[in-house]
Protein backbone atom coordinates (compact mmCIF):
# COMPACT_ATOMS: atom_id res chain seq x y z
CA UNK A 1 0.00 0.00 0.00
CA UNK A 2 0.86 3.49 -1.26
CA UNK A 3 1.44 5.52 2.36
CA UNK A 4 -0.86 8.47 2.93
CA UNK A 5 2.03 10.90 2.68
CA UNK A 6 2.04 10.34 -1.12
CA UNK A 7 -1.63 11.69 -1.28
CA UNK A 8 -2.62 15.29 -1.70
CA UNK A 9 -3.58 17.08 1.25
CA UNK A 10 -7.33 18.41 1.39
CA UNK A 11 -8.57 21.16 -0.69
CA UNK A 12 -11.65 23.13 0.36
CA UNK A 13 -14.36 23.54 -2.51
CA UNK A 14 -17.69 25.12 -2.12
CA UNK A 15 -20.68 22.87 -0.56
CA UNK A 16 -23.07 21.80 -3.23
CA UNK A 17 -26.27 23.28 -3.14
CA UNK A 18 -28.87 22.13 -0.24
CA UNK A 19 -30.44 18.64 -1.38
CA UNK A 20 -28.10 18.50 -4.29
CA UNK A 21 -26.89 15.24 -3.18
CA UNK A 22 -29.84 13.44 -1.51
CA UNK A 23 -31.88 14.69 -4.98
CA UNK A 24 -29.37 12.66 -6.60
CA UNK A 25 -29.49 9.31 -4.59
CA UNK A 26 -33.40 9.75 -4.92
CA UNK A 27 -32.55 9.61 -8.68
CA UNK A 28 -30.47 6.89 -7.94
CA UNK A 29 -31.67 3.25 -8.43
CA UNK A 30 -29.57 1.03 -9.75
CA UNK A 31 -28.07 -3.03 -8.23
CA UNK A 32 -26.02 -1.73 -5.07
CA UNK A 33 -23.16 -3.69 -6.55
CA UNK A 34 -23.45 -0.77 -10.03
CA UNK A 35 -22.55 2.67 -8.78
CA UNK A 36 -22.71 5.05 -11.77
CA UNK A 37 -19.35 6.54 -11.88
CA UNK A 38 -21.35 10.20 -12.01
CA UNK A 39 -23.62 9.28 -8.77
CA UNK A 40 -22.82 10.71 -5.33
CA UNK A 41 -21.44 7.23 -3.31
CA UNK A 42 -22.24 6.93 0.03
CA UNK A 43 -19.60 5.81 2.69
CA UNK A 44 -21.42 6.58 5.73
CA UNK A 45 -24.33 7.99 7.12
CA UNK A 46 -22.40 11.18 7.19
CA UNK A 47 -19.96 10.65 4.02
CA UNK A 48 -20.10 10.52 0.62
CA UNK A 49 -18.31 11.39 -2.38
CA UNK A 50 -18.16 12.26 -6.56
CA UNK A 51 -15.69 11.49 -8.50
CA UNK A 52 -14.32 14.42 -10.57
CA UNK A 53 -13.75 14.10 -14.06
CA UNK A 54 -9.98 14.76 -15.00
CA UNK A 55 -10.83 15.10 -18.77
CA UNK A 56 -13.05 18.16 -17.66
CA UNK A 57 -10.54 19.86 -15.64
CA UNK A 58 -7.83 19.35 -18.10
CA UNK A 59 -10.04 21.07 -21.01
CA UNK A 60 -11.07 23.71 -18.84
CA UNK A 61 -7.25 24.39 -17.91
CA UNK A 62 -5.05 22.62 -20.64
CA UNK A 63 -1.59 24.37 -19.28
CA UNK A 64 -1.71 23.40 -15.84
CA UNK A 65 -3.91 20.47 -15.63
CA UNK A 66 -2.18 17.37 -17.08
CA UNK A 67 -3.47 14.02 -17.76
CA UNK A 68 -2.01 10.96 -18.73
CA UNK A 69 -3.27 9.99 -23.05
CA UNK A 70 -6.95 8.36 -23.32
CA UNK A 71 -4.98 5.23 -25.01
CA UNK A 72 -3.01 4.81 -21.09
CA UNK A 73 -5.67 5.32 -19.40
CA UNK A 74 -8.41 3.08 -21.38
CA UNK A 75 -6.37 0.19 -21.02
CA UNK A 76 -5.46 0.01 -17.36
CA UNK A 77 -4.24 -3.78 -15.85
CA UNK A 78 -4.95 -5.23 -12.90
CA UNK A 79 -2.73 -4.21 -9.89
CA UNK A 80 -1.84 -0.69 -11.58
CA UNK A 81 -2.24 2.17 -9.21
CA UNK A 82 -4.06 5.60 -10.94
CA UNK A 83 -4.67 9.06 -8.78
CA UNK A 84 -8.85 9.90 -8.86
CA UNK A 85 -9.88 13.25 -7.45
CA UNK A 86 -12.48 12.36 -5.06
CA UNK A 87 -15.13 15.32 -4.03
CA UNK A 88 -15.76 14.11 0.03
CA UNK A 89 -18.81 15.28 1.74
CA UNK A 90 -18.82 14.74 5.73
CA UNK A 91 -21.99 16.79 7.21
CA UNK A 92 -22.01 19.80 5.19
CA UNK A 93 -18.69 20.11 4.51
CA UNK A 94 -17.35 19.59 1.03
CA UNK A 95 -13.31 18.91 0.28
CA UNK A 96 -11.45 17.72 -2.77
CA UNK A 97 -9.05 15.11 -2.14
CA UNK A 98 -6.22 13.36 -4.69
CA UNK A 99 -5.80 9.60 -3.92
CA UNK A 100 -4.96 6.31 -5.10
CA UNK A 101 -6.93 3.52 -6.35
CA UNK A 102 -5.43 0.02 -7.58
CA UNK A 103 -7.55 -1.37 -10.53
CA UNK A 104 -9.13 -4.59 -9.46
CA UNK A 105 -10.82 -5.58 -12.88
CA UNK A 106 -12.10 -3.95 -15.79
CA UNK A 107 -15.77 -4.07 -16.53
CA UNK A 108 -18.33 -2.86 -19.48
CA UNK A 109 -18.82 0.29 -17.23
CA UNK A 110 -15.03 0.88 -17.01
CA UNK A 111 -12.90 -0.27 -13.75
CA UNK A 112 -13.85 -1.28 -10.78
CA UNK A 113 -10.43 -0.74 -7.74
CA UNK A 114 -9.69 -0.37 -4.09
CA UNK A 115 -8.70 2.96 -2.32
CA UNK A 116 -5.14 2.56 -1.50
CA UNK A 117 -4.83 5.28 1.02
CA UNK A 118 -6.92 7.21 3.84
CA UNK A 119 -8.09 10.78 3.12
CA UNK A 120 -7.26 13.18 5.63
CA UNK A 121 -10.41 15.07 5.62
CA UNK A 122 -12.49 11.84 7.46
CA UNK A 123 -11.95 9.11 9.53
CA UNK A 124 -14.69 7.79 8.00
CA UNK A 125 -13.43 6.23 4.57
CA UNK A 126 -10.41 3.80 4.24
CA UNK A 127 -7.80 2.68 2.41
CA UNK A 128 -9.77 -0.86 0.74
CA UNK A 129 -12.50 1.01 -0.09
CA UNK A 130 -14.35 -0.57 -3.34
CA UNK A 131 -14.09 2.57 -6.19
CA UNK A 132 -15.55 2.18 -9.24
CA UNK A 133 -14.43 4.45 -12.24
CA UNK A 134 -13.64 5.27 -15.65
CA UNK A 135 -10.84 6.36 -17.99
CA UNK A 136 -12.08 10.08 -17.68
CA UNK A 137 -11.61 9.99 -13.89
CA UNK A 138 -7.84 8.90 -14.00
CA UNK A 139 -5.47 12.22 -13.27
CA UNK A 140 -2.50 10.08 -12.87
CA UNK A 141 -0.71 6.72 -13.54
CA UNK A 142 1.60 5.71 -11.04
CA UNK A 143 5.27 4.42 -12.66
CA UNK A 144 7.35 3.15 -10.44
CA UNK A 145 10.49 4.43 -12.24
CA UNK A 146 9.31 7.94 -10.95
CA UNK A 147 8.01 9.14 -7.85
CA UNK A 148 4.30 9.73 -7.97
CA UNK A 149 3.87 13.39 -7.37
CA UNK A 150 6.24 14.79 -9.94
CA UNK A 151 4.53 13.49 -12.97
Amino acid sequence: MLLAVIAAGCVPTPAPPPDSISDAKAKLKVSPSVVPTDASVQVTERVSYVLLDGEQQHEEFPDSFWIPPAEQRRNLQKDQIVKLMFQITVADETETERMWVVVQKNTTEGYVGTLDNDPYCTDEMKAGLEVHFQPRHVIQIYDDDESPDTK
